[in-house]
């Protein structure tokens, strides 16, 4: 079995492709490179669920009023109910008021549209008309995730006009984009540090063999999941009995 390939912070994806193809051996042929990246990808996906729910700090992003960024989420107005989301967000953990001051108490607390609560909220809301808040659960805002929308963002829906423009700062857990085809040779996975390279490689070799060849993927498959075990005790201060990994390591199409 070959050694695991060294690799560096951050790398790009033609370095991913090398050091998985030295992992591939005499096999490294039989795959196209579509069918690499998206093997890489998949890994790089498995790995964030893991990472995501070990340290959960590690995918923390906070939002932007301005810049075109991903991160982007302009204010609240007294007029709309309807915001689109940040771009990269994957789960919103916290929202906090910044501005007005007066107004940095208030809550946002996330309910379902169907609760009863939600709706009356709602109906309150509409009519009263925007520009004349309700004072029905005044200083606590309901708010429900809807989407993705066929561009791929959420929304946030409010129940109830707000009665003053507000600044929000939002903390959430963000995506990591796939790799594209055809690669760009500067793109890289800016996230993960170099501990954490060697399961995506692990995986993504590990679920190509198995194309080929059954018993070789089984010998893989114990080194997931100690690469798993080896992350886990290196950097995180859960139990690894938390983990959820993935059960099958070659299904669905590449």
């Amino acid at each position: 079995m070959a050694e695991p390939v060294a690799v560096a912070n951050s790398p790009t994806i033609a370095q991913l492709l090398s050091a998985l193809d030295l992992e591939l051996l005499g096999f490294k042929g039989a795959f196209s490179e579509d069918q690499k990246i998206g093997r890489i990808n998949k890994g790089k996906n498995e790995l964030w669920k893991v990472l995501k729910q070990l340290k959960e700090g590690y995918f923390m992003e906070d939002s932007a009023l301005t810049g075109g960024l991903d991160n982007e989420f302009p204010n609240l107005t007294t007029t709309d109910r309807e915001y689109n989301l940040p771009k990269d967000l994957a789960e919103l953990r916290f929202i906090e008021v910044t501005d007005p001051l007066a107004h940095r108490e208030w809550s946002f607390e996330k309910i379902g549209m169907n609760s009863p609560r939600w709706r009356e909220a709602r109906l309150s809301s509409t009519l009263t008309g925007a520009g004349n808040a309700s004072r029905l659960g005044a200083g606590n805002v309901l708010y429900d995730i809807v989407g993705p929308d066929d561009t791929g963002r959420q929304r946030m829906i409010l129940a109830s006009y707000l009665p003053v423009v507000m600044s929000l700062k939002l903390w959430y857990t963000r995506v990591v984009p796939d790799f594209t085809i055809p690669k760009v040779a500067a793109e890289n996975l800016v996230t993960f540090l170099a501990p954490y390279i060697t399961p995506i490689l692990t995986y993504a070799t590990k679920s190509l063999l198995r194309l080929e060849d059954a018993e070789i993927a089984k010998e893989w498959e114990k080194d997931w999941f100690e690469d798993l075990r080896r992350t886990v005790s290196a950097s995180s201060d859960r139990s690894e009995a938390d983990i959820e990994v993935v059960e099958d390591f070659g299904s669905g199409d590449i």
